[in-house]
């Protein structure tokens, strides 16, 4: 039995890498941008659309989780120049929340700290709020780099945060700037 235990933890752990490691074989699928200034990497079973609109340069979106399911849980990325503004990642996040608070319906903060997001710091903000009919819960990161501010937002029902938050992570984790 005490030889069971440490085999146990190493495939808990092992497993727990893996559902959050895109580049586990056959899972996630890479895109490449078209002027090749970034990569990023996304379960193969969300729908990967460039062509967003509202500022977005891409978003992702989950399957259904069952058939009452009616709203796609995102990820999406928003990229701003700020050539010529010296700004922190921490900066540009709170620079955003007076604009948060006007487009989002009911906006409430529910955390909003630095963060690790791969090998740099992010600006963390957890929030609530309404969008039309629906209660949604987002995690927005803000980074600054390359005279560029970048917001990875993760959208979803409220109920439905911790379905998909390892796969917001891996998939923020796995941005690369070229």
């Amino acid at each position: 039995m005490k030889n069971l235990i440490p085999f146990l933890l190493l495939f808990i752990f092992s497993n727990l890498a893996h559902s959050q490691n895109p580049t586990a074989a056959n899972k996630w699928k890479k895109y490449f941008s078209p002027d090749k200034t970034f990569e990023v990497s996304y379960p193969e079973n969300w729908e990967f659309n460039s062509k967003a609109g509202m500022g977005s340069i891409f978003v992702i979106l989950s399957g259904r989780e069952n058939d009452s399911d009616d709203f796609a849980d995102n990820v999406n990325l928003i990229i701003q120049p700020i050539n010529g503004v010296d700004m922190t990642s921490e900066e540009f996040g709170i620079s955003s929340k007076p604009f948060l608070r006007k487009m989002v319906t009911d906006y409430k903060e529910l955390d909003a700290k630095i963060v690790k997001l791969a090998s740099r710091d992010a600006y963390m903000i957890l929030y609530t709020g309404k969008q039309g009919q629906y209660s949604l819960k987002y995690n927005q990161l803000f980074f600054v780099e390359k005279g560029k501010g970048y917001v990875f937002t993760y959208t979803c029902k409220p109920e439905s945060f911790n379905n998909f938050i390892k796969t917001f992570i891996g998939i923020t984790n796995s941005f690369v700037i070229k």
